[in-house]
């Protein structure tokens, strides 16, 4: 089954940075959320497994590959 990507809203991110901390991946990724809006681009964060993406709202082939690329990742890393 492959993993969708979530859409986290900015609430949810900005709680999750001031539980894990300033130098945590969500406090990172809410930076880089922060950093593309003050460039005026219509960005979001978004998480598929244990990772976290920035970036426009996606389309469905989109969503589909970046499923399909985080499940490669995830057998590769996992031994055999």
């Amino acid at each position: 089954m492959l993993s969708k990507m979530q859409h986290i809203e900015d609430d949810e991110l900005e709680r999750l940075a001031a539980e894990a901390g300033p130098d945590s991946l969500e406090a990172k990724t809410l930076d880089d959320l922060r950093r593309e809006r003050a460039q005026d681009r219509q960005a979001f964060a978004f998480r598929i497994g244990e990772f976290y993406l920035v970036g426009p709202m996606p389309d469905a082939e989109t969503d589909l590959t970046m499923s399909l690329a985080y499940e490669y990742v995830k057998r590769m890393r996992s031994p055999m």
